[in-house]
């Protein structure tokens, strides 16, 4: 998720500067999380990661070693904020993808069971008795269009559900305690090498330290926490 740079000419993005004064600049001009539009810039989680990286001389200096400039520093601390949420909503993100991936099988039938209803209605019946209902080929042709439309937009919400599990890094201990750590350390450790073209698992494990607000975070837990998104 990208978020906004400052609106005023204050801050040349194209120098580093200190990285504690960047982030603190950045926090100061939304006070509130909200920009001049009223859009939300800053929610309270984005906020509370923000100042554990600007006051976290470890972080600081994990930022300083991997960017280059003011930029860099506020794309790098964009990172840590969309780890910290990955790992926040894991859990729910997943259970709601995975029940939206059951209710994409039965859409799926209704279709098929409405194609099937069209073409019976669409029929003259061989008993007399029996009403009919005329629908016109013309007719017909738009409820097939329409229908065709439907399972279109199923497929696509099933690419979309596909992923979302995909991109959490999701396997087989996706319901363990540490899934959701394990999850936010590799989609940071990830993003980091590939934006910045280096691993730099030494300050990727300090970030994931502060950023997601847990325990030791060791470079063979990055390393291992990368290799598992990218096995995927």
């Amino acid at each position: 998720m990208a978020h906004k740079k400052s609106d005023t000419p204050t801050r040349d993005w194209s120098v580093k500067g200190d990285v504690r004064e960047v982030i603190e600049e950045y926090l100061a001009e939304y006070p509130d999380g909200l920009d001049r539009d009223g859009q939300l810039i800053l929610d309270p989680h984005m906020r509370r990661v923000l100042q554990r990286l600007a006051v976290d001389e470890r972080a600081r200096t994990a930022i300083s070693a991997i960017t280059k400039t003011a930029g860099e520093v506020w794309e790098l601390a964009d990172l840590c904020m969309d780890a910290e949420r990955t790992m926040r909503t894991f859990h729910q993100v997943l259970t709601e993808e995975r029940e939206m991936v059951e209710r994409l099988h039965r859409h799926r039938q209704s279709v098929e069971d409405l194609r099937e209803f069209i073409g019976q209605v669409s029929k003259h019946p061989d008993h007399p008795g029996v009403g009919w209902v005329a629908i016109g080929t013309t007719e017909e042709k738009r409820f097939h269009t329409a229908l065709n439309r439907i399972a279109a937009l199923i497929e696509l919400r099933q690419e979309t559900a596909d992923i979302a599990i995909v991109d959490l890094g999701v396997t087989r201990k996706s319901a363990a305690k540490t899934a959701a750590e394990t999850a936010a350390i590799g989609w940071l450790a990830d993003f980091v090498a590939s934006y910045f073209n280096k691993p730099f698992a030494l300050q990727v494990a300090i970030l994931a330290e502060v950023a997601l607000g847990i325990g030791e975070v060791s470079e063979d837990r990055v390393r291992q926490a990368l290799k598992a998104r990218r096995r995927r």
